[in-house]
């Protein structure tokens, strides 16, 4: 960065030397308002020299570059003038305009993609994205295994602090359960205070301790504007292909495991199931 922005010096200093030795400058006010105007976009050029965009950086070093030939009051020189600034005037809303188009496209994918509370996979990016996954551990004959998870004495939290505390306390699970797995794990927020994890090549076994880690981090007591909840959460497991082979199987046999759990088993959290 620090040779391009040397680099322009250069350019732009000589420029102006051998145009003075065949050109007179304009005369008095107008060559310091002049001068102070090409500092300016020198200035803005050196500070945005940092930026990723390339092209941005050339737009507006020909913006700079072309006040050189404003000095002078040669007609050839308003002419150049103008022509070099309309070029770097273009190039720069050109880039500018492709990076509002990808800084939109990504803030769409995202609200496309991911749950806009907890910033976990919405429900239907998760349902989309495990049956892809369903179709290609099938073909590599592989095992995985969906979690499903329900949040206890959540309803509590909206019930007497108020649905802003609620979306609080939801923010911060949906941060706890994206830590308490792999990055590589599909984990949903599939409404309410439902989620699901899908793990791929993981088995009964793998998927009880995947379970236990998601309980314990869940668990943990949330300090929340001086407020302390304490949040469990019931889960269950379906294993593919053993306990059923598309997206609704595995997930009713989940679900049903859940509600075995959160209702039948007097402890809180994952009852182990045995292989």
């Amino acid at each position: 960065m620090k040779g391009g922005i040397l680099r322009s010096v250069l350019l732009i200093v000589g420029t102006f030397l051998l145009l003075v030795r065949y050109l007179d400058p304009v005369n008095g006010i107008m060559l310091l308002l002049g001068t102070l105007d090409l500092l300016t976009r020198f200035l803005i050029f050196a500070v945005c020299s940092f930026s990723k965009l390339r092209l941005l950086r050339f737009g507006l070093f020909l913006l700079a570059y072309s006040k050189v030939f404003s000095l002078f009051s040669h007609p050839l020189c308003n002419f150049v003038e103008s022509g070099i600034g309309v070029a770097g005037a273009f190039v720069c809303a050109i880039d500018l305009l492709l990076f509002l188009k990808d800084d939109l496209h990504r803030q769409l994918l995202d609200v496309t993609v991911n749950d806009s509370l907890t910033g976990l996979l919405n429900r239907h990016c998760f349902m989309v994205r495990t049956r892809r996954l369903l179709k290609e551990l099938e073909a590599r004959n592989q095992r995985a295994v969906m979690i499903f998870l329900d949040l206890n004495k959540f309803k509590l939290v909206n019930d007497r602090h108020g649905h802003r505390m609620g979306d609080k306390v939801l923010e911060i699970l949906g941060k706890r359960l994206k830590n308490a797995v792999k990055e590589s794990d599909l984990v949903g927020r599939l409404g309410g205070d439902e989620f699901a994890v899908f793990v791929q090549n993981a088995s009964r076994v793998q998927a009880q301790q995947i379970v236990r880690r998601i309980c314990e981090s869940i668990s943990t007591p949330i300090f929340v504007d001086n407020e302390v909840f304490n949040i469990g959460v019931s889960a269950g497991v379906a294993v593919y292909p053993e306990d059923g082979k598309t997206l609704e199987e595995l997930i009713e046999k989940a679900d049903k495991e859940m509600y075995r759990v959160k209702y039948n088993i007097v402890t809180e959290g994952y009852a182990p199931q045995n292989e």
